[in-house]
């Protein structure tokens, strides 16, 4: 919109062919205007502007209305141009257009004038170029209530290159302050200026500033940009830029320009980073020039264990080729930084920056093709993205990713399925369900502005509910843990469950569901569940022992009637998970410490944690409704539960109850009536218990268990299958 201060005075735009020659307005004449004479025989020429225009700087010869004529400087004919035969002399108004219709050659008995407030205007003339003809004629007037200025200095907001979708700030410095009729404006480009865009700038005295926008600034492009002076409150087009420039200030012909790039700060203690390249075709160089890599061929050490390492479709952690050769786009990667100043290392924290295009389509990864295998991936853009629209074949691909704290020294598990946003740089864990999935899809279509703050961005999904569990001590946390509801998800396993990956670190504390020798970070179940189920929980304690505290949240997403209780087996304990949040047990280690954090690289490292041998010493049972019709002051009736899980190999869990204080027995029958094992024989309290058959040297078939206790007893079936 045109400021009420403006005086923008004419556009004129003179196109005719006449005699085989286009309109050359490269002067003006007449009594109105000049830089020195003020008659109809002397002629001003225009000068170079911006980009082989042209303009010319003059003032008027008085107030009121001013007169001349446009004339042709080029080869010395000084031809007259003025209005057209059919009117009188006319007037140019603000914002006024003069078509070709209205300009004829030698008209020498008409003028256009301008109707001049104050002698000591000054007024600005411009055609887009010169020549004999120019091939753009267009003439434009500019009134300028005091002394034109230009920019003296640009400078910009960056101390180097500019982060991906980061604003930039231009600052432009004039050489004094604007009168009424001038402004400054900045146009920039990421093409080389095939595109480009016009901004006027904000400011006043001697400084005006105006932004580049962080949906220009993207990963791998170079930003070209300058500043002029034109008239106040313009919207001027890129192709008009030039033509509507007074003064221009370009670099010196050479423009000003930055880089954008994609960087990520990495703070805290040494340790491991698992991480991925937001560009095409990344090298181990675009990190190296940041932080030493060594152990890679071309590095600052190959002869040293690796501090950067993939993990390859053969479930290896191995390093790469050499520190120029491609890895893959989407495939992630792990970093060990040493926090310190030896042989060239830094501590922390330390920047990592990666210049160069983001892929520029959907990127495409294969899987470990092993069911239930890892993939260590990653974003692959400089963008934050929705992890929700990965997409796998036959979709058979967990719902749960994992990311590795080393704030907490324990693996984070996220449920992409409720639409997980990450950042740019990150890389984490995915695992399959089948071996049919083969590649993952990372759509371009997952690129969002949402912010990476952990919360769930897509639409609600009903029936769904997480307990979240961690295991933590004076020296260990583990915090991935969670037993997901999902109405889709099944007792046995499902595309909702996920393993659990052993910590980067040489000593670590876990806690983890285990089934059928498998152990898992993530345990679903219906949200719908209907029967009464026990898990098992395995504690995994490597170069640690003492005190530790398994706590729990999140039971109020979940139906309130549902019972849960721990089951500690080597205390005997039962804790009601509704009455307490934690628990706190004594463990000694399981195994001694890894030796070094870089040990992954000796020999096949299989991420996936194993059960132990001895078996689990914890279990939760989860009732969704009470096997009780009896009041919850009710003393626990007598009671035999199905066993869990069932099929089961080699070990199961069995809960009972019962009325009185007496003799119990539990023994297991074959389907010829001998008993092959005692499970209990003893004298119990009443109350609910739990107990564990590990069936290893038995063979597969169908078992019966008996409970016995004050003259009753129960049978039920259980399937080994091996």
């Amino acid at each position: 919109m045109k400021k009420a201060t403006k005086r923008l005075l004419g556009i004129f735009m003179f196109s005719i062919l006449l005699s085989g020659m286009t309109l050359a307005q490269n002067g003006i004449i007449g009594s109105g205007f000049g830089t020195s004479n003020f008659d109809w025989s002397n002629t001003d020429c225009f000068n170079s502007g911006a980009n082989n225009t042209r303009i010319l700087e003059t003032t008027p010869g008085g107030t009121g209305n001013q007169y001349f004529r446009l004339v042709t400087c080029w080869d010395s004919n000084f031809n007259q141009w003025g209005p057209s035969s059919t009117v009188n002399d006319l007037e140019v108004t603000i914002e006024s257009a003069v078509g070709t219709s209205e300009v004829v050659q030698n008209s020498t008995s008409k003028a256009y004038y301008i109707n001049v407030p104050n002698a000591s205007y000054k007024y600005v003339f411009k055609t887009r170029g010169g020549g004999n003809p120019p091939s753009n004629p267009d003439f434009v007037v500019f009134e300028v209530q005091g002394t034109v200025r230009s920019v003296s200095s640009v400078s910009n907001s960056l101390s180097g290159n500019a982060q991906h979708g980061s604003d930039v700030t231009i600052t432009a410095t004039l050489d004094g302050s604007f009168s009424t009729g001038q402004s400054v404006y900045l146009r920039y480009t990421d093409d080389n200026y095939s595109t480009s865009t016009v901004i006027e700038m904000s400011g006043s005295g001697t400084s005006y500033t105006a932004t580049i926008p962080g949906s220009t600034n993207q990963i791998g492009k170079t930003i070209s940009y300058y500043v002029f002076t034109s008239g106040d409150g313009l919207t001027i087009s890129a192709t008009d830029s030039d033509f509507f420039a007074i003064n221009l200030n370009n670099n010196s012909g050479s423009n000003y320009s930055y880089s954008v790039e994609s960087s990520i700060s990495i703070s805290g203690d040494a340790g491991w980073r698992l991480l991925s390249l937001p560009k095409t075709g990344g090298l181990v160089t675009d990190v190296s020039d940041d932080s030493p890599v060594q152990g890679v061929s071309g590095g600052d050490d190959a002869t040293a264990d690796a501090n950067f390492i993939i993990y390859d479709s053969d479930a290896t952690f191995e390093q790469p080729t050499n520190v120029t050769t491609a890895w893959g786009d989407g495939l992630g990667f792990g970093l060990y930084f040493y926090n310190n100043t030896t042989n060239g290392s830094s501590t922390l924290p330390v920047t990592l920056d990666a210049l160069g295009a983001e892929p520029s389509s959907d990127v495409t990864v294969t899987l470990n093709p092993a069911a239930s295998g890892y993939t260590l991936v990653g974003n692959p853009y400089a963008s934050n993205y929705n992890t929700n629209s990965m997409t796998a074949t036959s979709s058979n691909i967990s719902n749960t990713i994992a990311f590795w704290n080393d704030g907490t020294s324990s693996y984070s598990t996220q449920d992409r399925s409720s639409g997980y946003i990450i950042s740019p740089w990150q890389g984490f864990w995915v695992q399959t369900v089948s071996a049919a999935a083969t590649t993952l899809t990372i759509p371009t279509s997952g690129k969002t502005s949402s912010s990476t703050t952990g919360t769930f961005f897509s639409k609600e999904v009903n029936n769904r509910g997480d307990i979240n569990f961690s295991l933590s001590s004076e020296s260990t946390y583990d915090e991935a843990i969670r037993l997901a509801f999902r109405s889709e998800a099944s007792v046995g396993y499902d595309s909702d469950d996920f393993g659990k990956l052993t910590p980067l670190v040489p000593s670590y504390a876990t806690m983890a569901f285990e089934s059928n020798e498998l152990l898992k970070s993530v345990e679903s179940l219906p949200y719908n569940l209907e029967e009464e189920v026990t898990l098992s929980l395995q504690p995994q304690m490597v170069g640690v022992s003492g005190d530790f505290t398994f706590a729990w949240n999140g039971l109020e997403t979940i139906p309130g009637e549902w019972e849960l209780i721990l089951h500690d087996y080597e205390t005997g304990a039962n804790i009601n998970m509704r009455d307490e949040s934690e628990y706190t047990f004594f463990q000694a280690a399981h195994a001694k410490v890894s030796s070094s954090p870089l040990s992954l690289l000796n020999g096949p490292a299989a991420v996936a944690m194993k059960a132990k041998a001895e078996g689990n010493r914890f279990g939760i049972t989860i009732r969704p409704t009470s096997v009780s019709n009896e009041t919850e002051e009710s003393p626990a009736l007598f009671a035999l539960e199905q066993n869990y899980p069932n099929p089961f190999n080699p070990s199961t869990t069995i809960s009972y109850s019962v009325q009185e204080a007496g003799a119990v027995n539990i023994s297991v029958y074959n389907l010829m009536g001998q008993k092959v094992a005692t499970l209990v024989d003893e004298t119990k309290a009443a109350g609910q218990y739990n107990v564990r058959w590990n069936a290893a040297g038995a063979a597969s078939g169908m078992y019966y268990y008996r409970l016995e206790a004050g003259g009753q007893s129960i049978t039920r079936k259980m399937t080994l299958i091996k």
